[in-house]
């Protein structure tokens, strides 16, 4: 259970300071980490409710073209102040 703990945190950092999912999957994201791919994926699935392709596909989605509450700020505007 700790290797299975420490892949977590490797594969958070990974996507968090590495941006890994701008060019991996899961499987290869895994893979690089030495990672046991299934486990790595029932934990991420019981922590996040994604599993671990479908975290990186949120990611890549969300953050690789600039930052997810700009994304946000762009579809809901606030509104503007009357002059």
């Amino acid at each position: 259970m700790e290797k299975l703990m420490e892949d977590y945190a490797a594969f958070e950092r990974a996507m968090d300071e590495g941006k890994v999912y701008l060019d991996l999957d899961f499987e290869e994201i895994c893979t690089a980490l030495g990672a046991d791919k299934d486990a790595l994926d029932r934990l991420i699935l019981n922590e996040t409710g994604y599993s671990g392709q479908g975290l990186v596909d949120f990611y890549h989605s969300n953050f690789a073209n600039g930052s997810f509450f700009a994304k946000f700020a762009r579809l809901y505007p606030l509104a503007k102040e009357e002059s």
